[in-house]
């Protein structure tokens, strides 16, 4: 992974993992600052710093762009090696030549607060917004109106979100690395047993026993199960009571813990984390956001959930790591220029796991491979298509259309269905949705909406294509209030990607329908089959089916339903207008998928049978896509339902070469057989049977001395013809 800051954004570059090692990169000189506090500074709580100063270490070319860099709980000001410090805790990321390039930068560090030699006895309480304040009082020390990127990590991350969103004028870019807007509840227990073992020790007298305890405790929390698993066997001691090599090597961490931190420090910023909350739709700097699939103290849904919900999001790279939330220090940081050729990303295990076929497991093979944007199996070619009979009644309905035998039954509703415009990509349907809008125009947004429809809206804004107001439409004074502005068109997406929140689409589309705005309902998560906004009120539906639509993920497509004709004719003009149509194949493949959509959808998947699909949707939205109907065709060798049996004298004259007399049944040829050929005399007929019945289970007739019951009458020469009867 990298944080890399290029000359002109440090953020043009792709993150690759790599093992970390050391650096030996030459010592670059520092200059250690410290600022005094105003005697009024007071916390938010109220309370005063004891230590009215603020350290702090600038390091790198003095002329260059101003990068801040903060870390966990256990960092400070020495960010990287010293004559002083020896080795930083972030050497191999802020280093020259490296990712944040000390050459290139000026990198500032703080400590964070309470620190110093007059820290208080009793723990305070700090949030994140106070560490914010006390770096802008830095910043003006400094005469730094701006600083050019803020990197921040775990709880440096947390400072770094709640510094953008107090001061964003001050900060060209912000890199948040194992951080969210909220703590993840399980990791508030975690962190709340270990301030329980701080208070106990404290009462004790033994504070540094409880430090070192709960950072023993900590560790267990910031590493992964795979890499102790790698790294130490569960070999039992002799006796109870010993240590098992795991724990010597938490024992060690916790011993050298209280040489940095204290215990009223550390439940003070523990407790600092627990009450660390921003809004992320406040912040409006360019965000990039980097979490790992193995942090359980940040899970990847909450980075998730804070790039969904970040206004301004230039990318969200998620990484595996053998190191969980310690990622950031123990994973090598490495630049890559645009220029470079892309490397492949591997996560980083060092114990492959085993199966019975691990050698072809892990062969190398050509085109795709264990990528980690690679979500989807190979798609196969799709060569090897079914043969349709010319006969075959083919219909490919556009999406959302109503079905048009219905509407040739009433000619006035054929004039009023909905039509419906195919596109590339789901995002590209959403784009065209928007057609319609002017600048000045004003368009309501869910605040949840799905983040790249986010960023699509916040681009044209910014543009001034129209106005954009995100609205907790789950709230109804909010949409109200919202509504009273007279926005012509209204965004509604239920449930929301990825938060799940479902609103009322009838009641948003009868209040917009009332201020005179009409209402585009994305319905990508539940599809046609399980909601149908155009009968709730929708004007537009817009669908990507890349989803659930097609299933089988192999195509990327979207689609936009108009209910009035006249905007479905605008869609169509502005779709090719822009080049934004689908190709035919994929509208192939979306058929192949969405076809049994309705028990697809309940779970349950369709009888195979030949012809028209049971339980396929006649009409509205649902019924958009029709498959094509194969009608049913004799099996090789086997007469049809609706022809009349042959006679078996008629059978044994063909095989014979000679024509059948009159009144011999009215048979045709079997299907596949030469009329005229002869079988040899030394080969019996594999139609023979000795006893008289046909080989299909029906007795014959030809050799049948007794009476026969007439089925179509008889014939000339009284034995019965097997034509059918005609109805009356």
């Amino acid at each position: 992974m990298t944080t890399a800051l290029a000359e002109k954004t440090f953020l043009d570059t792709d993150p690759v993992c790599r093992p970390a090692r050391k650096s030996f990169a030459p010592i670059l000189p520092a200059r250690d600052i410290i600022v005094p506090i105003p005697a009024d500074f007071r916390l938010a709580s109220g309370e005063a710093l004891t230590d009215p100063v603020i350290r702090a270490r600038l390091q790198g070319r003095p002329d260059a762009p101003l990068v801040i860099v903060a870390g966990g709980i256990s960092s400070g000001r020495f960010v990287h090696r010293t004559e002083t410090n020896g080795s930083g805790w972030w050497s191999g990321a802020v280093t020259a030549g490296g990712p944040i390039d000390l050459d290139r930068f000026q990198v500032l560090a703080f400590d964070f607060a309470p620190d110093g030699p007059t820290a208080p006895a009793t723990p305070l309480t700090v949030t994140t917004g106070d560490q914010a304040r006390l770096l802008a009082l830095l910043l003006d020390h400094l005469e730094a109106p701006r600083a050019a990127a803020f990197v921040g990590c775990s709880y440096g991350g947390m400072v770094g979100l709640a510094f953008a969103e107090g001061f964003p004028e001050r900060l060209g870019q912000l890199v948040v690395i194992s951080a969210a807007h909220r703590p993840h509840p399980l990791a508030t227990a975690w962190r709340g047993v270990q301030r329980r073992i701080l208070q106990l020790a404290i009462e004790a007298g033994r504070p540094e026993d409880g430090v070192a305890l709960a950072r023993e405790l900590s560790m267990t929390t910031y590493r992964t199960p795979e890499e102790l698993d790698a790294r130490f066997d569960t070999v039992a001691p002799e006796r109870a009571g010993g240590r098992y090599p795991v724990c010597d090597y938490l024992g060690a961490r916790g011993r050298a813990y209280p040489a940095v931190m204290t215990a009223s420090r550390w439940l003070t910023l523990s407790d600092s984390i627990d009450r660390h909350a921003v809004t992320p739709e406040a912040i409006t700097t360019p965000a990039t956001l980097i979490g790992f699939t193995s942090d359980r103290l940040v899970p990847i849904d909450d980075m998730r959930e804070l790039a969904a919900r970040l206004p301004n999001l230039f990318r969200l790279v998620e990484a595996p790591s053998l190191y969980g939330h310690d990622a950031f220090l123990k994973e090598r940081l490495r630049r890559r220029r645009a220029d470079h050729r892309p490397e492949r990303h591997r996560p980083m295990t060092h114990r492959p796991t085993r199966s019975p076929h691990h050698r072809r497991a892990h062969r190398r093979r050509p085109g795709f491979g264990p990528r980690l944007g690679h979500a989807a199996a190979v798609p196969v070619v799709q060569l090897l298509l079914r043969r349709v009979r010319p006969e075959a009644a083919v219909r490919l309905q556009p999406l959302g259309q109503s079905d048009p035998r219905r509407a040739g039954r009433d000619p006035g509703r054929a004039g009023r269905r909905a039509g419906a415009v195919v596109v590339s990509t789901g995002m590209a349907a959403v784009d065209l949705a928007f057609c319609s809008l002017e600048p000045g125009d004003l368009l309501i947004a869910p605040h949840d909406c799905y983040g790249g429809t986010h960023r699509l809206l916040c681009a044209r804004a910014r543009k001034g294509h129209f106005e954009v107001a995100f609205v907790d439409q789950g709230d109804p004074e909010a949409l109200e209030r919202a509504l009273t502005l007279k926005p012509k068109l209204v965004f509604v997406e239920t449930p929301s990607n990825p938060l799940m929140r479902v609103v009322d689409v009838a009641d948003i589309c009868r209040r917009a329908h009332a201020a005179g705005a009409k209402v585009v309902a994305d319905n990508t998560f539940l599809s046609p089959a399980l909601q149908q906004p155009i009968k709730l009120g929708a004007d537009f539906v817009v669908h990507s089916t890349t989803k659930y639509i097609n299933g089988h993920s192999d195509v990327v497509g979207g689609a936009v339903i108009a209910a009035d004709p006249a905007d479905h004719e605008a869609l169509c003009w502005w779709a090719n207008c822009t080049g934004v149509t689908g190709s035919p194949f994929d509208a192939y493949l979306t058929l192949r998928g969405c076809a049994p959509c309705s028990p697809a959808s309940s779970g349950s998947r369709p009888p195979p049978r030949r012809g028209p699909l049971p339980g396929r949707p006649s009409g509205g939205e649902g019924g958009a896509l029709a498959r094509p109907e194969i009608p049913p065709r004799p099996r090789p060798g086997r007469a049809p339902a609706d022809r009349p049996r042959r006679h078996a004298g008629v059978r044994a004259e063909r095989r014979r070469g000679r024509r059948p007399r009159p009144g011999r049944g009215a048979g045709d040829l079997h299907p596949g057989r030469v009329p005229g050929r002869r079988r040899k005399p030394d080969r019996p007929s594999r139609h023979h049977d000795p006893r008289g019945h046909d080989p299909r289970g029906a007795p014959d007739r030809g050799h049948h001395r007794g009476p026969a019951a007439p089925v179509g009458g008889a014939g000339a020469s009284g034995r019965p013809d097997r034509r059918p009867v005609a109805g009356p």
